[in-house]
């Protein structure tokens, strides 16, 4: 991709971001209108509720992590049986991948003090054995 056309779909992010901001521009503004007249037609200065859109909230939905030692089969079933459905032949929960196996450069990568305290022991016990082994 070119770097116009890279600049024009880039712009054309900004357009739309920048469209949406002034729409919530002007959606405020028509509510705090509204209630500025409201607030003068009542000649008071209580504070007025201004509409706004719902707002984005996170709802909890209280589950519990699973009990140690109890299989995750086990729950599921429990759960059915709480439902007054049948419990035999339910499906069986999907565990989720295992993770991969350590190769062995990765296992000696992390250690290599464990990797030189290897070859300095190996090379003691040839230096033994020729010793031992030695016709002279």
């Amino acid at each position: 991709m070119s770097r116009q056309a890279e600049a024009r779909v880039w712009w054309a992010d900004v357009e739309d971001v920048r469209e949406r901001i002034e729409r919530r521009r002007l959606v405020e503004s028509a509510a705090e209108r509204r209630a500025s007249s409201a607030r003068a037609r009542r000649g008071a200065h209580e504070p007025v509720a201004v509409e706004r859109g719902p707002r984005r909230t996170v709802s909890i939905s209280g589950h519990a992590r699973a009990p140690v030692g109890v299989s995750p089969r086990r729950i599921a079933e429990r759960g059915l049986a709480e439902q007054g459905l049948p419990t035999r032949g339910a499906p069986r929960l999907r565990r989720g991948r295992r993770r991969p196996r350590r190769r062995p450069v990765d296992r000696v990568g992390g250690r290599p003090d464990r990797l030189a305290g290897w070859a300095v022991a190996l090379g003691l016990l040839m230096m033994s054995l020729a010793m031992i082994s030695g016709h002279g």
